[in-house]
């Protein structure tokens, strides 16, 4: 007999759930509510006491091709109809337990053999794990995306080591650097455990920037861009790590010295992955760059470190002969980059259901 659900609700997909999926999307969610309380004031286990059982469905849609703000074609349906129920009671959880003992531990064993069959035999590229969208209500999306909904992230990535080594280099530039332009420069996280970061001149001054992030990548993107504008291009327009309330005072904010000179070693360091197309120009310094010896050391360690970090990525990759959707690969952020800049058809497709299939390219 079909089932009806008493309540409905529609939705679009705000996290990332499986690497198998990308992020867009909604999810259509029916439930059927219990016809009666749970259990009776006296429980009776030598009566027939019909416990509740309530059903849910979960309909998982598409973007729609043509406007992907609405529900596009029914990919996934996922049910939950249970034939019996049990109360909850010591004794029940005791016998649940006896009779599958393992089962906990056995799931992250079954996740990897299922994410082995869609991978290797079903064909199914792997998405890589967007940043979750921001919890903050003062988070400052483009102009574009006036209507963009705020998230509620379930996990935001630590920190890691050189991600922390940047931000000390970026907070300590930013610092001055109010400072001396008279500008009030504020970091606006997106997990709202993070207090926002404000940089305050001494004198009066009359212009903002705001800077919104959703990662502390934008820390080594700072770090590794040759330029203000590189790291607007990177972080900004490609791979939408931040946004700031005014492109021109983010150019004047970042800044690099004027005065000649040869370009320095570690610039060269941050050029060597540019592709040859991206024509940009590179200044002789980098507006973060230390130019004492213990500096100059640093530097060069956290920048050979993450190229390292990128190679290691990707000869993993190769090796295991796993598959990143086309064009979505973390190691060909700067490829993204100069397709943008050259205002071409950016590399990343879209796909209309959401996975792709490596045989159906």
């Amino acid at each position: 007999m079909a089932c009806s659900y008493d309540h409905q609700w529609t939705f679009s997909r705000e996290f990332h759930v499986s690497p198998f999926n990308d992020r867009s999307g909604f999810y259509t969610v029916s439930v059927k509510s219990p016809s009666h309380p749970p259990t009776p004031a006296k429980i009776d286990f030598q009566t027939n006491f019909e416990y509740p059982r309530p059903a849910v469905r979960v309909h998982l849609y598409t973007a729609s091709e043509e406007d992907p703000s609405t529900k596009g074609v029914l990919k996934l349906t996922a049910l939950l109809r249970p034939t019996t129920a049990t109360p909850l009671t010591s004794l029940s959880l005791l016998r649940a337990l006896v009779q599958a003992p393992f089962a906990l531990l056995i799931t992250m064993p079954r996740i990897l053999y299922v994410a082995w069959t869609l991978h290797f035999r079903k064909q199914l590229d792997v998405f890589p794990r967007p940043e979750p969208l921001p919890a903050v209500t003062d988070w400052d999306p483009t102009p574009a995306q006036k209507s963009f909904k705020m998230g509620g992230g379930v996990k935001w990535l630590d920190e890691g080591i050189f991600e922390r080594f940047s931000r000390h280099r970026v907070t300590k530039f930013l610092k001055r650097r109010a400072e001396e332009v008279g500008v009030e420069i504020i970091l606006i996280a997106p997990d709202p455990s993070v207090p926002r970061l404000s940089f305050l001149p001494s004198g009066p001054g009359n212009d903002i920037l705001t800077i919104s992030y959703l990662s502390s990548r934008i820390f080594t993107v700072l770090f590794m861009s040759p330029s203000a504008q590189h790291a607007l291009l990177l972080g900004c327009d490609t791979e939408g790590i931040f946004q700031t309330s005014s492109r021109d005072l983010f150019q004047t904010i970042f800044s690099s010295s004027t005065q000649p000179m040869n370009r320095t070693w570690l610039q060269h360091l941050r050029s060597q992955p540019l592709p040859q197309s991206l024509s940009l120009p590179i200044p002789d310094i980098q507006f973060l760059d230390d130019h004492s010896f213990v500096g100059i050391s640093q530097f060069a360690f956290v920048i050979n470190s993450l190229r390292f970090l990128d190679w290691l990525e990707k000869t993993a990759f190769q090796l295991s002969r796993a598959r990143i959707v086309d064009g979505r690969e973390p190691w060909r952020q700067w490829d993204r980059a100069s397709a943008k800049f050259h205002s071409e058809d950016n590399i990343i497709k879209r796909y209309s259901l959401g996975s792709v299939r490596r045989n159906a390219i």
